[in-house]
């Protein structure tokens, strides 16, 4: 289970269905019933989507308005179970991680609808990632690991390739 917060709504996942709740009024707006073992939910306010990480190790992005809406991506790049994601202040990013399994950390590109094909690398070493933070420019991603440390990665454009 995990829950998020976007304005007056909160977002709340349970194994088999996610969950808007208005806090303004008070109650339930709407149940969207999945049975996709979710687990992690995220929303990215610039560019009205919900995100929705899984047992499965997917990534589901929904249109949100208003209310949750239709699936519009899937990103499956994880084959464990995604344990949290982390969107970047300016909506260009997210990560969706586990800490299931090393190196099991994608970097998906909003804007291009695309995941970073090189990142991490042979070479990068994330451990277990069990936390994910953007710098406030989207310049720098922090990724902490279960061994208790901390790597911080540039995002410069010049050296991503995204598929």
């Amino acid at each position: 289970m995990d829950v998020c917060l976007s304005g007056n709504e909160v977002y709340g996942v349970t194994k088999e269905a996610i969950y808007l709740w208005d806090q303004r009024k008070l109650r339930i707006k709407q149940v969207v019933r999945q049975g996709l073992g979710n687990t992690a939910v995220r929303v990215c306010e610039k560019n009205n989507l919900l995100l929705v990480g899984t047992r499965s190790g997917v990534t589901y992005l929904h249109s949100k308005t208003d209310l949750i809406g239709e699936v519009v991506r899937e990103v499956d790049n994880l084959v464990t179970s995604v344990t949290g994601i982390c969107v970047s202040d300016d909506g260009n990013f997210f990560v969706p991680f586990s800490k299931w399994k090393r190196n099991a950390c994608r970097l998906f590109d909003v804007r291009d609808m695309s995941v970073l094909n090189s990142w991490p690398g042979l070479h990068t070493k994330l451990n277990y990632p069990t936390a994910a933070a953007f710098s406030l420019s989207a310049g720098y991603l922090a990724v902490g690991s279960a061994n208790g440390q901390i790597g911080v990665y540039s995002l410069e454009a010049s050296s991503l390739d995204f598929e």
